[in-house]
């Protein structure tokens, strides 16, 4: 099952700074005139959805809890 949160951030330092990121990718441009840039990060097990706008002044960011592979 998976769990999603999102939040309204104005710096994400603050958070990677205390997490071990193990991979980022970058997704896709989105928006009005592709002003919007998606990425995705791999921090401490989690998957976190990053979505930055030149406009805004501060971004989204999607938390979603990886499912472990059914051994």
């Amino acid at each position: 099952m998976e769990r999603r949160q999102t939040h309204q951030i104005g710096d994400l330092d603050t958070i990677l700074d205390t997490s071990h990121i193990e991979s980022a990718h970058y997704i896709r441009k989105s928006g009005p005139y592709y002003s919007e840039r998606t990425f995705y990060l791999v921090v401490n097990d989690n998957m976190l959805i990053i979505r930055l706008s030149q406009r805004a002044s501060v971004s989204t960011l999607t938390t979603r809890r990886r499912r472990k592979p059914v051994t």
